[in-house]
């Protein structure tokens, strides 16, 4: 986890600068890479590095912490939905439907890649498919609403945060409901 936030920090703004070259054109998009590390450093790093340290030099006080910490982030994670499906629920009724169907497929891909590469063993392939999945949705929207506030980059990229956020619960409720019924 470690690897992947310390590398999504750097590959993410380099990889969206090269994309914005090929897509945009001459369009003046631009971006401040600068800006986007210093947030995903703030927001994935940093949290990482303290828990990991409190892990390694106070492992019963991280014990301890587990628990509250889990249904602190779970609360949070349902507060933040909540809230932007209130506050930007117009703004996701204009979003097309073939937009949808490209999330779908987007979310599909993504669970099937993790499925692929998860290695051996079912619950590896399951961990790694719902870890694939949800993985970047915060990296985006740090990107977007840094970069690209009040466009509709920021609704679409809110819009496949719930999507996946959603699509990928109900892939686990489906999972862990096959699993009782074995």
């Amino acid at each position: 986890m470690a690897v992947l936030s310390g590398s999504s920090a750097i590959v993410a703004p380099v990889l969206l600068q090269l994309l914005l070259l090929l897509m945009a054109g001459n369009d003046s998009l631009q971006i401040d890479a600068v800006k986007i590390v210093r947030a995903l450093l703030i927001t994935q790093l940093l949290p990482l590095f303290v828990g990991l340290a409190i892990r390694r030099w106070r492992p019963g006080l991280a014990d301890r912490l587990q628990k509250p910490a889990d249904r602190l982030s779970a609360g949070l994670s349902l507060l933040t939905v909540g809230v932007i499906i209130f506050a930007h629920f117009h703004l996701l009724m204009l979003i097309r439907l073939p937009a949808y169907l490209g999330m779908v497929a987007l979310l599909i891909a993504c669970w099937i890649a993790g499925w692929l590469l998860g290695g051996t063993g079912h619950d590896n392939r399951k961990a790694m498919a719902i870890t694939t999945a949800l993985r970047n949705v915060g990296v985006g929207l740090v990107i977007a609403t840094g970069n690209f506030a009040g466009t509709p980059a920021v609704t679409a990229t809110m819009a496949y945060g719930l999507f996946e956020i959603i699509g990928t619960l109900l892939l686990a409720l489906w999972w862990a409901r096959r699993a009782r019924a074995r």
